[in-house]
């Protein structure tokens, strides 16, 4: 019995022995730091491939790690001990917006990491809010300017009638009244003509295309009718669009006789023109935008040629 039990504590010390030395043991006092970066070209677009951000990590100014972000915007340290860090991303020719301001370098300090566990960079430190890194390129004019002709078309929209007032006619005199005063007999005559509303479609072509830029274009048009004040308003493009398109549905109601003519002419006739608006007037405006850093600087604008279109026509 005794040989047994000594044999039982012998493979007991063996055993405990073997787990100390087993490689795959946890270590328990270490921890991980991660987060996820976004990188954003010069347009603003979020890039598809998020790798190349330099993360260090740094220990009373000592680099204690380096390790570069993955495809899809991971940043980890792996196996770290509990202690005070500071934390350093960047990457060549991008920026971190940080206060107001657009740093080369997005730096962490006073970092203090318990040891153990998962902890996101956005939960140990008030200096990172976001790892997000724009680049500082200039973007490329040409995809913002402009051709300096406004293209147009109108869109009518037309139904036939069949009782147009065309003319008043007199087939004679009323002698009934005596004493002289005789009043013209008047006929109305009536034919066909049509019923037309107007949509006047307004396009305005880029110089360039897109090429691999997937973010949509917008021009400011500026539209005034007759002699009202100035309307602004933002068109957006789709994503590599050529052109943007504006349209302006007329208020009018014209009544045009079997030749073509605008009627306007009250009679039994409950049919006539409704002008509102005469012309409208349009111009287009493009902006340059800057690059990241020079952001405060005056905008560029491209403008189109002004045009107006007649809405009785």
């Amino acid at each position: 019995m005794k040989s047994v039990f000594t044999s039982a504590v012998i493979a007991i010390t063996i055993l405990l022995a073997a787990c100390r030395d087993n490689p795959t043991n946890i270590d328990t006092s270490t921890g991980e730091i991660y987060g996820y970066c976004r990188i954003f070209n010069e347009y603003g677009e979020k890039l598809a491939d998020q790798s190349g951000l330099t993360a260090q990590l740094l220990e009373e100014d000592k680099i204690l790690q380096i390790t570069t972000s993955t495809p899809d915007g991971l940043i980890s340290f792996k196996d770290v001990p509990a202690s005070v860090y500071t934390i350093r991303i960047f990457k060549p020719g991008y920026a971190q917006f940080h206060a107001y301001t657009f740093l080369d370098t997005l730096l962490a300090a006073n970092v203090q990491f318990v040891g153990h566990g998962r902890y996101r960079l956005t939960e140990l430190s008030d200096q990172i809010s976001i790892l997000q890194f724009n680049s500082t390129a200039e973007p490329d004019s040409l995809h913002c300017s402009l051709k300096q002709d406004i293209r147009y078309e109108i869109i009518k929209d037309s139904k036939t009638l069949t009782n147009i007032l065309v003319r008043i006619d007199t087939i004679g005199m009323d002698t009934t009244g005596g004493n002289g005063h005789y009043k013209p007999i008047l006929k109305n005559i009536y034919g066909s003509g049509t019923e037309e509303k107007q949509k006047i479609r307004f396009i305005v072509d880029y110089e360039h295309p897109m090429g691999n830029i997937i973010t949509s274009r917008t021009v400011m048009m500026s539209v005034k009718v007759d002699n009202s004040q100035t309307q602004k308003y933002a068109v957006s493009s789709e994503s590599n669009a050529i052109s943007a398109i504006y349209e302006y549905d007329s208020p009018n109601t014209i009544i045009r006789d079997s030749q073509g003519l605008i009627v306007n002419r009250l009679g039994e006739s409950t049919i006539y023109t409704k002008i509102v608006n005469k012309n409208i007037s349009i111009q287009a405006t493009s902006t340059i935008p800057n690059a990241l850093k020079r952001s405060k600087a005056p905008q560029r604008l491209v403008k189109t040629k002004e045009l107006s279109v007649n809405l009785l026509d």
